[in-house]
């Protein structure tokens, strides 16, 4: 499958899951390298059983203000990268539900010269390991590398990352989304997708900025992606 051009998209695994050669995360000289999404690749494990699961909807996560702290100066090396209290638990919780998971993040940091695609990928090399220790094994990360300016059709709200999940992945139609920002609740509508705005993060000044400019309200509002996740789990 062809890759949008507008798009950086990394599939990344647990290295210690079993998983298609062109999709591992391997250790490469003493460091862990996420490879690029392969056109063509199939998503299945080595023991022939779908990557995707057929019992529960997919869930989009937003990163900073959701996964881990965000900070105004952007989160630009492992070193910064703090998750949210529970956050990590909340994300097992999903994978032992069954929930497709796919990180979908602005990263303009990039395009702005702030840090480097490198860093990016250093930074989810250490969310993976940290969801790693709590039992989730893989887990899909998209990132818009690109500047505003760019215009692209992969920042959020533009749908670019949720319409490639769909495809690389094969996940049905419907699911969640949850973030912090009015792009993310945006980025879900345009998308099909219930949503959760959470609190934490920009969360609290973005709720307002939704009521000031009449913006479509989230399905839900909640406080983290702790009470998020209650939510997608309660029947």
């Amino acid at each position: 499958m062809k890759l949008l051009p507008c798009q950086a998209i990394t599939v990344v695994y647990c290295w210690l899951s079993r998983a298609p050669a062109a999709l591992l995360v391997q250790l490469h000289s003493g460091a862990m390298r996420i490879n690029q999404c392969l056109a063509g690749t199939q998503n299945s494990s080595a023991s022939g059983r779908h990557l995707i699961p057929d019992r529960a909807l997919p869930v989009f996560l937003d990163r900073d203000g959701v996964i881990n702290a965000n900070r105004a100066d952007y989160v630009k090396n492992p070193s910064e990268w703090i998750p949210v209290p529970g956050a990590i638990s909340a994300i097992a919780a999903l994978h032992r539900a069954g929930h497709p998971l796919v990180v979908v993040t602005n990263q303009s940091g990039i395009g702005r010269g702030y840090y480097t695609a490198a860093a990016v990928e250093q930074i989810h090399g250490v969310m993976l390991c940290a969801l790693a220790a709590a039992g989730v094994p893989s887990i899909t990360i998209m990132y818009c590398p690109h500047h505003p300016k760019d215009k692209c059709g992969c920042r959020k709200p533009e749908t670019g990352m949720t319409d490639q999940a769909r495809l690389d992945l094969k996940l049905p139609s419907g699911g969640w989304m949850v973030g912090d920002a009015h792009t993310d609740m945006e980025l879900g509508r345009r998308s099909g997708l219930e949503t959760i705005l959470v609190l934490s993060g920009r969360g609290s000044d973005q709720l307002e900025i939704i009521k000031a400019e009449n913006l479509a309200m989230p399905d839900h509002v909640t406080d983290s992606l702790v009470s998020a996740v209650e939510i997608i789990l309660t029947p």
